[in-house]
């Protein structure tokens, strides 16, 4: 990331939480109903569902820490166990300007939005599908709910978002962004010398960039 200054989208069926971005999270109750009142064959339903869930499969998310010191998120992605099994932090952490992110992706002409993750106890048919084609603002209200709503278990990750809105041929998709946009990094307590010279000298070709020693 720092190499060559960019971020990475990952695809929906991608990410680590497989209930992430899934239809799984949809009431269908209004889809059955409708099914019965007009006759409705589910040969004809379940094609339409599944190419839905096909497509919300498919958007980009870039998923980010609020802050650079969560403990959660340095344990499970900033650290590696050595041979007694005990966890050593050795990794960084990459603080970003978002304000400054935001623009420039709108610049290249990317379709992105940006969401505060909401935590719930149970994600499962929690969206009414009806939103999905109401007015301009239920359609909306869907879409943020589909991209920002996640299992109580995953809250301590304190997450925000970047969505990539158009559908995605790959698994991840990479973006180079302007070097203003990268704020500091944090080093890790437990990383090495070597690791430790060779990101100093990284991020000496960045203009603004601050280190930070935890």
């Amino acid at each position: 990331m720092l190499e060559k200054h960019n971020i990475q989208f990952t695809r929906g069926d991608g990410l680590n939480d497989p209930r992430d971005l899934d239809i799984c999270k949809c009431d269908l109750s209004i889809i059955d109903a409708l099914s019965i009142r007009f006759n409705i064959p589910q040969s004809i339903i379940a094609p339409k569902l599944q190419a839905q869930a096909k497509w919300i499969k498919s958007i980009g998310v870039c998923s980010l820490g609020q802050t650079g010191d969560n403990p959660k998120l340095w344990e499970d992605y900033a650290s590696t166990k050595n041979w007694m099994g005990k966890k050593r932090e050795n990794g960084i952490c990459i603080g970003l300007d978002q304000n400054l992110l935001i623009d420039c992706l709108i610049k290249q002409k990317h379709l992105i939005s940006a969401f505060v993750v909401n935590y719930v106890k149970d994600v499962e048919k929690t969206i009414p599908w009806e939103l999905s084609f109401g007015s301009q603002k239920e359609i909306w209200e869907f879409l943020y709910r589909v991209y920002a709503t996640k299992d109580i278990k995953w809250q301590d990750e304190n997450e925000v978002r970047i969505v990539y809105a158009d559908a995605l041929t790959e698994v991840y998709k990479r973006i180079i962004i302007d070097k203003s946009c990268f704020k500091y990094v944090i080093f890790g307590k437990s990383i090495s010398k070597k690791q430790k010279f060779e990101l100093e000298e990284l991020i000496s070709t960045y203009p603004n960039i601050q280190k930070i020693y935890r």
